[in-house]
């Protein structure tokens, strides 16, 4: 392992869907001595694993004022956080400051090079004593809350950018947008997925059933395919697994559309269920409107969809389509329901397209598996703790 330091400074270490810098942690501490400081949710417990059923991120109440939970403690070495729970632009300038407190008591003179995850931990580290790389992983100024939050989450998101030594990206399209504001250094480290956990054969089922996972967004396509749906003849199943605010609307527009009986509505699926989920459906949907926040999303149902060797469909949004493309696991369809209609019905009776749409999404997935991105992200992080050292013995100029 290396002598050098690297303080790492998390936004969302536990939360629910923190899985980047979870999975890219251990490969990191292979390498290179990390320390951490993270924001975690408002309800989490003090052991890092519990929170109040159904209010993981506003049980602040239940474990700060009913239990007297701190707001910062230690926890397996980690200085965690604990996020404010406020509406607005308030939640972000609380969070602000809490993780400036807590790195009141940190000696940041030993660490060469932090790691930022995200434009509040981006932030905090701006014009401090620390260089810092930043985790591009979303492009925050298109989030789904509320407008004067997404502003502020943006402005400090571009200038951790320009702040940064160098800029890791998520994806193809946070890549560039990291390159038009002028990053110093950009590479692409792409979310990533664990093969293994889909290496189970397919076996399709008997009717053809189309299969949507994720959650139920306003923009998750889900609207395009219920349209699609009441025009075909006969109709596959549509099952969708997962929850989200916008349930309620598309079931309200499946009945408007006559198509409820063709819907199965799962809810939430464990992630140990999900291999067996993939595996009999005939056609996966990543089916993304056009908005700022899937236009620089890369999400990780592709991948999922790739290494189950489930062929799907996406729109031209983001880096979903660009995968499609380039490993021909998935099909591009035009944002309308004539379209969709017509890629659905080639799909559904061409097995053997299927089956060779197959083969390159688990061939393809290969080079997404956690366990190639890992060493890889660690090897990039070490080589820019390395030449910050150089620079600072006055070998690089």
């Amino acid at each position: 392992m290396s002598s050098i330091k690297l303080l790492l400074l998390a936004n969302d270490l536990y939360h629910p869907l923190g899985h980047r810098i979870r999975e890219l942690l251990p490969y990191l501490t292979e390498r290179i001595h990390v320390d951490i400081v993270s924001l975690v949710p408002p309800g989490l417990s003090c052991d890092g694993l519990h929170a109040p059923a159904g209010a993981l991120l506003r049980g602040w109440p239940r474990r700060v004022l009913k239990e007297k939970s701190p707001l910062s403690w230690t926890h397996h070495g980690a200085k965690l956080v604990r996020r404010a729970p406020l509406p607005g632009a308030l939640g972000p300038l609380a969070n602000l400051f809490l993780l400036k407190r807590a790195l009141r008591s940190v000696d940041l003179s030993q660490y060469q090079l932090a790691l930022a995850q995200g434009p509040v931990p981006g932030r905090t580290l701006v014009g401090g004593a620390v260089p810092f790389v930043y985790d591009h992983a979303d492009n925050y100024r298109g989030g789904r809350v509320d407008v004067t939050h997404r502003r502020l989450l943006g402005r400090w998101q571009e200038r951790s950018i320009h702040a940064a030594v160098a800029v890791s990206c998520a994806g193809h399209a946070l890549r560039a947008h990291a390159e038009q504001l002028h990053a110093p250094q950009v590479a692409l480290f792409p979310n990533g997925v664990h093969t293994r956990r889909f290496a189970i054969p397919r076996k399709e089922s008997q009717d053809p059933r189309l299969l949507y996972v994720g959650g139920l967004e306003t923009d998750c396509g889900l609207d395009l395919v219920i349209r699609a749906l009441a025009m075909m003849s006969p109709r596959p199943v549509l099952r969708i697994a997962g929850s989200g605010p916008s349930a309620n609307i598309f079931r309200q527009l499946a009945a408007t559309h006559g198509v409820s009986s063709s819907i199965e509505w799962l809810g939430p699926v464990p992630a140990e269920q999900l291999p067996p989920l993939l595996a009999d459906a005939w056609v996966g949907l990543a089916l993304f409107a056009d908005t700022d926040w899937n236009r620089y999303a890369f999400h990780l149902k592709v991948l999922e969809y790739m290494a189950a060797g489930l062929p799907f469909i996406t729109t031209a949004v983001g880096d979903a389509s660009i995968l499609a493309r380039k490993s021909g696991a998935g099909l591009v369809s035009k944002s309308a329901p004539e379209a969709l209609t017509s890629a659905l019905s080639m799909l559904l009776t061409a097995k053997e397209k299927r089956a060779e749409m197959s083969e390159k999404g688990r061939r393809a997935a290969k080079e997404y598996d956690w366990a190639v991105i890992g060493p890889r992200f660690a090897e990039w992080l070490l080589a820019q703790m390395e030449r910050k050292d150089r620079r600072n013995a006055g070998l690089l100029k």
